[in-house]
């Protein structure tokens, strides 16, 4: 996500797909950007960078299955801001089959169920959000 941060708080959601039941998020909260992984509204992995700076910022998360081809399977999430690694975690297990049959995908706001608790909806980011990129391997 290549996005623009002002000088007051502009926290909101980039982008997320599925809700409280399962999903996952990429958003600004309280200033830092987060992920979160939710497992079936059983497990939430999150995985949060440090406070970022008014300006423009590139936001990126990337995961990569460890536990071979199993269906539900774990892995590793990493977060990097501007091109450099600020955190990262293991992903125990993920939803083999679906993420939710009720919720969308969403840019720039949550039109659903909040996939965390940590926010509420709609969430829309308040800063500039200039583009997303989803690349699937």
């Amino acid at each position: 996500a290549e996005i623009e941060i002002g000088k007051d708080k502009t926290d909101g959601m980039l982008a997320t797909q599925g809700g409280r039941f399962g999903g996952w998020g990429l958003y600004i909260h309280e200033g830092r950007p987060k992920f979160v992984y939710n497992l079936a509204n059983l497990k939430r992995t999150f995985i949060v960078g440090e406070p970022l700076s008014p300006g423009a910022h590139t936001i990126r998360y990337e995961f990569e299955y460890k536990d071979g081809t199993k269906l539900g399977g774990g892995g590793h999430g990493t977060l990097f801001v501007d091109g450099k690694k600020v955190a990262d975690s293991r992903i125990d297990q993920t939803m083999g089959y679906r993420i939710s049959l009720d919720e969308t995908f969403d840019i720039g706001a949550d039109a659903g169920e909040p996939v965390s608790e940590d926010y509420h909806v709609p969430f829309d980011f308040g800063g500039k959000l200039n583009k997303v990129v989803v690349k699937l391997k």
